[in-house]
């Protein structure tokens, strides 16, 4: 989320409107049926990976027998050229791409060229779990939603054919120096012990021995076992029924879970070079369209980028000089509000307001950064002990009116969703939360959001779904805890909703 403590940077910066800034070579947007690439690299190398990714998303669905629909929401890919503006978000070092959820949905992020092949490993598995969340109403365990985002990871994609279960040799390798982790283990509701949570070791074989069982179940299915599909199926029903795991799989699978650690165990010696190979390759045959971005556009989508990092000096850096004549320069003045208002920088964000308003614009992404801007004066006046409603219904006019213009503003909708909560209109804050669920249903904190409203009216029943979503859609192994103790307490009639107020500190952070 974008609300964050704020912090006082120890130079202010000054600001002039001059010429914008330039990064290297000139920005370009790329869109397909359902997807949407922002680039300054080569033309040739995005809309090839723009068709890959097309291809992918086909034959993943096929694959796993989901419906192929329209997505909610186009999949939004920032694809770097420049190293320097990659490593402005302070990731880890060499890390060669990303996937982060944000308050306007879901972003993908690949650094430079040279590392394309490693960040495919990456945003291939993650779009799994996005296709998962999006177009499959099955809550899945997580060694197999973390097995088939690994499967499916190494796809290899030509034009002539699609292959689909190449050996992951990262986990073949870690496999080949370690043991398995027994299926019993893998498949129980505690899969991490304590002292295991602390162990990268054990992390290691618990993701490759998922990828090993998934590429079993899926992969082997196809040609040498096609009854493991059904018994899968099975499985799933079952698990999503709430029997115990252990259970479930005897019924579904015939054999024990010691007795399929053997099998697998055969298995890795002899069978995980099986493959699912598509020749001729699907082909993608929708429209590709690219158009040159100028600097406050491209100078936007990056600020806003970095700003869902908590990085205000880095977003800073991209608004530092707007063109006020240049297009959506009321969207890149709003925008800059909400940092100056981060800062403490009152003046100079009140002035980015009138900027941006100038126009009298309708304009949904600048009514959504308005209200941005005012959640948070809300809420560092709610840490001194005062409540200003003023402040929540202003939040309200600029979500509703940017609604009007945008009913599917992920963002607008987030916001009016908190101001009616502040103001205790219960309903009207679910029946939000739920229509931005409709349109983003793998957000993580916003499943956590609604469980927690359910949980405080008393409707933990209906909570549990909501807790479960948002347990698959975490990948950070210490919020999953933190969702697993929900549930737990949620299973025993023992709730302390307090639970997740680590995870809200972050959010708030």
């Amino acid at each position: 989320m974008l609300i964050k403590t704020i912090q006082k940077l120890v130079l202010p910066f000054v600001f002039t409107l001059v010429a914008p800034l330039s990064f290297g070579l000139e920005w370009s947007s790329y869109t397909s049926d359902n997807f949407v690439i922002y680039s300054d690299d080569q033309p040739r190398e995005i809309i090839s990976l723009l068709e890959d990714f097309e291809v992918y998303r086909v034959v993943s669905l096929t694959l796993l027998g989901l419906p192929n629909e329209s997505e909610n929401q186009k999949m939004v890919i920032i694809k770097y050229d420049s190293s320097r503006e990659y490593n402005k978000a302070n990731l880890p070092r060499g890390a060669a791409g990303y996937y982060i959820n944000t308050d306007a949905g879901p972003r993908m992020v690949i650094g430079p060229t040279g590392r394309l092949s490693n960040a495919k490993l990456i945003l291939f598995h993650e779009y799994i779990h996005y296709l998962l969340s999006e177009h499959s109403n099955i809550i899945y365990p997580k060694w197999y939603s973390e097995g088939l985002a690994e499967v499916f990871s190494t796809a290899n994609i030509r034009r002539n054919r699609v292959r689909i279960g190449d050996i992951n040799q990262n986990r073949a390798d870690f496999l080949r120096f370690s043991q398995q982790v027994g299926i019993e283990r893998l498949i129980s509701l505690d899969q991490v012990v304590p002292e295991d949570r602390q162990s990268g070791f054990y992390e290691g074989r618990f993701y490759a021995t998922a990828w090993l069982f998934v590429h079993y179940l899926q992969i082997n299915s196809y040609e040498e076992n096609p009854e493991l599909k059904q018994q899968t199926a099975a499985y799933l029903n079952a698990f999503n029924r709430g029997i115990d795991p252990e259970q479930a799989f005897m019924e579904s699978y015939g054999i024990t879970p010691d007795e399929m650690s053997s099998r697998l165990r055969g298995y890795q010696s002899s069978n995980a070079g099986t493959r699912v190979t598509w020749s001729p390759a699907p082909e993608y045959t929708g429209g590709i369209q690219q158009e040159l971005l100028l600097p406050n556009t491209i100078n936007y989508v990056l600020a806003h980028l970095v700003l869902n990092f908590g990085e205000d000096e880095a977003a800073l850096e991209y608004l530092q000089s707007i063109d006020e004549q240049g297009e959506n320069a009321n969207r890149a003045y709003s925008l800059r509000s909400i940092i100056h208002n981060h800062l403490d920088y009152d003046e100079l964000a009140e002035q980015d307001i009138d900027f941006a308003l100038a126009e009298n614009t309708e304009d949904s992404f600048v009514l959504t950064n308005l209200a941005h801007v005012e959640m948070d004066n809300y809420l560092k006046a709610e840490e001194n002990g005062n409540q200003n409603i003023d402040t929540l219904i202003k939040v309200e006019d600029y979500t509703k009116r940017a609604l009007e213009n945008d009913p599917e503003n992920l963002s607008a909708l987030y916001f009016l969703g908190q101001s009616y909560l502040k103001q205790d209109k219960v309903i009207s804050a679910l029946e939000t939360m739920l229509e931005q669920h409709s349109l983003f249903p793998s957000s993580p904190t916003l499943n956590l959001d609604i469980a927690k409203l359910l949980i405080n009216e008393d409707r933990a029943d209906l909570a549990r779904r909501y807790a479960s979503l948002s347990l698959a859609s975490f990948q950070s192994e210490w919020q999953r805890q933190i969702v697993e103790g929900l549930i737990g307490q949620i299973d025993s009639g023992q709730i302390d909703i307090s639970i997740l107020d680590p995870i809200y500190a972050l959010t708030n952070d």
